[in-house]
């Protein structure tokens, strides 16, 4: 199975391939004792106990992974960057930082030993949220009425984002109506405050596919992979924007939809959260990463214009 990388990014690479290398560094001061550990035995030892330690604590509990990842460690680096390292040396950090990002692919083979918890905790329901089951009360979607799903029943020139709550009028981009043909709704994304009209979407049976008219042909594609596990309960695999296998986790909960899904890593998940009316199209939308408690959330702001 593929996993999302860890690093999505060369930048991202390098600063965290300097915070483990910091990290190592770190416990292994803080480990070592005044008289430097000459023997190999004892280089290898402090050098397993620091690399260990920094997994820990950059990933949390995790044996699989952790045992992968110092062993990925033992076959990458020499004995005499390990001793550098151990020592302290500035070299030996220096040194270590491009082992590991030369070495990246290696590391990453241990992401299959990862101990995902696709268990969705006790969230509280944000006033923000709340307000919003309160206002349309009997128009939620949820998984009795998903399959009677209704159409997008919006004229050609309404629009809508989700977006910050605190943001009343539609702002940086918006979705328009521009045509509507039997079951299946025609939209523009646009880029305010310049109008700009970016990608065409179609809106059908509750999901948003790309419009792409090539040769005067027209043909569709989902426009997120995600949207595939949209509304289907439990567990989903899905092939994400990458090529990779991805999965989702489903629960509803008294109006609202939670999907656990991967983060920026494998190690990493994250909560999407959101309230559909009966078309559909979300009402409101939370991203709460779950090992640090953070997020944001955001409603549909609405308008309508002359075509």
């Amino acid at each position: 199975m593929k996993f999302i990388n860890v690093l999505g990014s060369k930048k991202l690479q390098r600063l965290f391939t300097l915070f483990m290398v910091l990290t190592i560094s770190a416990c292994t001061n803080f480990s070592t004792s005044s008289t430097f550990l000459k023997s190999s035995s004892d280089v290898q030892r402090q050098f397993d106990s620091a690399s260990r330690m920094a997994c820990s604590f950059r990933k949390g509990t995790n044996e699989s992974y952790c045992g992968c990842f110092v062993q990925v460690l033992n076959e990458i680096v020499p004995e005499e960057e390990k001793r550098l390292v151990v020592k302290g040396d500035r070299n030996g950090k220096s040194l270590l930082v491009d082992i590991l990002l030369k070495n990246s692919k290696k590391l990453d083979g241990c992401d299959k030993h990862w101990e995902k918890d696709l268990t969705i905790p006790d969230i509280a329901v944000t006033d923000v949220a709340q307000g919003v089951l309160d206002k349309h009360a009997g128009l939620i979607l949820n998984p009795e009425n998903v399959d009677d799903i209704g159409s997008f029943n919006r004229p050609i020139g309404y629009e809508y984002k989700i977006q910050d709550p605190s943001l009343k009028t539609l702002s940086a981009t918006k979705y328009k109506v521009v045509d509507i043909k039997g079951d299946k709704t025609h939209l523009v994304y646009i880029n305010l405050p310049e109008n700009k009209v970016y990608e065409g979407y179609i809106w059908g049976q509750g999901k948003m596919f790309y419009r792409k008219l090539k040769g005067g042909v027209e043909s569709y594609s989902i426009a997120s992979r995600f949207e595939e596990c949209k509304f289907k309960l439990g567990l989903c695999k899905f092939t994400n924007l990458h090529g990779e296998e991805a999965e989702v986790f489903t629960e509803y909960r008294d109006g609202l939809w939670y999907y656990n899904l991967p983060g920026y890593s494998v190690q990493d998940r994250k909560l999407k959260i959101f309230i559909y009316d009966k078309s559909g199209l979300p009402l409101y939308y939370r991203y709460y990463i779950l090992n640090k408690g953070t997020g944001y959330e955001e409603i549909r702001v609405e308008s309508y214009t002359e075509s």
